[in-house]
């Protein structure tokens, strides 16, 4: 129970959140295009930036076994 799960977030789940954000936000500003695109944009930025990448991971699982 020590152990955290480390995983991060899946590119297609930060696109599916960040698109149903959008819609929700178009729909506020009855703007339903803008606001799918600007979820989407938000959903890339957010993996792009917060989540790790396989190389990383990687780099970590081999310090840790030394």
């Amino acid at each position: 129970m020590d152990k955290e799960n480390g995983k991060s977030p899946g590119f297609t789940f930060c696109i599916c959140i960040g698109t149903c954000l959008g819609m929700a936000l178009g729909a506020a500003m009855d703007k339903l295009a803008v606001g799918m695109a600007l979820g989407y944009m938000f959903g890339v930025m957010y993996y792009l930036f917060f989540a790790k990448s396989d190389k990383e991971e990687s780099n970590n699982d081999t310090q840790l076994k030394e």
